[in-house]
């Protein structure tokens, strides 16, 4: 039986959706939405695994700072318990030295993820809720993606401009800075389809800032509105205090504690 592991190409873009929904990685933002992998493809790296031919498994990162990212790593169901995995983290944090990702609570996950360095340091909160109260202060103000990029990298000194225009194509996509007292105190964006419509990525300048921030930016959307937050941030109590309800749970792992800051950031649970 003939396996290995290479570099994907656009050409695979059709194996790796079939894999993503074996796997029940469905949707906009998921392996099987050909513009979020085409995202990955370009942004970062991204493998795939073959037996016999055909596209059997899948893994990919993305830089964040000088941090490697694991966005993905599936194995379709008949493979799994073969080594696929291990062998798509080999190849794809090859001379990777700071690593983290977001662990599912699949049982081999976390031990794979341990054996490559990594720690589980704090829980992923997957959320749900609706349009919350505007604390007094802080203004969202609609920008384009260079601004919202530069707004970013004046706060954590990180280039993210590939991935704002990523997420300004989201659908219902908005980019925003919040403002209190004049000054920028958060970045980030929203947008999704379904129920993964909600906040996309949002960082703060600080942890005082960070929640009432957050809460001002949820207070310009309506309907039913999907976030991932860090157990640690500040905004997990003000939600839970105005109904959101958890709806899932990850671990973010990464060989080094202080890689991210969780107090500051909300992350998007792929692009962190």
């Amino acid at each position: 039986m003939s396996r290995q592991v290479r570099r994907a190409t656009l050409d695979d873009l059709a194996g790796v959706s079939k894999v993503a929904r074996l796997t029940d990685q469905s949707g906009e933002g998921a392996g099987d939405d050909p513009r979020y992998s085409a995202h990955v493809l370009e942004r970062g790296r991204l493998f795939v695994a073959e037996v016999e031919g055909s596209i059997v498994g899948y893994g990919a990162t993305v830089r964040v700072d000088q941090v490697d990212m694991l966005t993905d790593l599936f194995i379709a169901p008949e493979r799994q318990g073969q080594g696929i995995g291990k062998e798509l983290l080999d190849a794809v944090w090859s001379g990777a030295d700071d690593r983290m990702t977001l662990s599912s609570s699949h049982p081999s996950a976390l031990p794979l993820y341990m054996r490559f360095g990594m720690a589980p340091l704090w829980p992923v909160l997957y959320l749900r809720g609706e349009s919350t109260l505007a604390p007094p202060g802080y203004v969202v103000q609609d920008v384009d993606v260079p601004e919202c990029a530069l707004r970013e990298q004046e706060l954590t000194g990180i280039d993210r401009s590939k991935d704002y225009a990523y997420w300004a194509a989201r659908p219902q996509s908005r980019l925003f800075v919040v403002r209190f007292a004049s000054e920028v105190v958060a970045v980030g964006a929203v947008g999704g389809a379904g129920s993964t419509y909600g906040v996309s990525h949002l960082v703060a300048a600080a942890p005082q800032h960070s929640a009432d921030s957050l809460l001002a930016v949820l207070s310009t959307l309506t309907g039913r509105l999907f976030l991932a937050i860090p157990g640690p941030h500040l905004g997990v109590a003000r939600l839970v205090e105005q109904g959101w309800r958890l709806v899932d749970v990850d671990q973010f792992m990464a060989t080094a504690a202080n890689l991210v800051d969780p107090a500051l950031v909300c992350p998007h649970s792929g692009l962190m």
